[in-house]
């Protein structure tokens, strides 16, 4: 979500279980309020649809805190870990 075409009409009607919120979005977190608002505005109503939120192109603590504070369930991005091949996936995850 917040690149191409999507938008929330598309996500009442398809019906899915699961938001990713573009990396773009990301970028600048901590410098733009109105990015901050949009944001929670997103994460809310895709909470009350029962829809998951995931905030792609986490790269720093400050946009992990900021996306805590704004109470979005599932993040990932670099700052967390960066693409692993499988085996590499099962040692991260022990």
């Amino acid at each position: 979500f917040g690149v191409a075409y999507a938008n929330l009409m598309t996500l009442a009607r398809l019906g899915f279980d699961e938001l990713k919120l573009d990396k773009s979005l990301m970028d600048d977190l901590g410098d733009s309020d109105k990015r901050q608002r949009l944001l929670r505005l997103v994460i809310e109503a895709a909470g009350d649809m029962g829809i998951r939120t995931v905030a792609e192109g986490v790269e720093t603590r400050e946009q992990l805190e900021i996306l805590r504070g704004l109470r979005c369930p599932v993040v990932q991005g670099y700052l967390l870990s960066p693409p692993l091949p499988v085996e590499d996936f099962v040692s991260f995850l022990a």
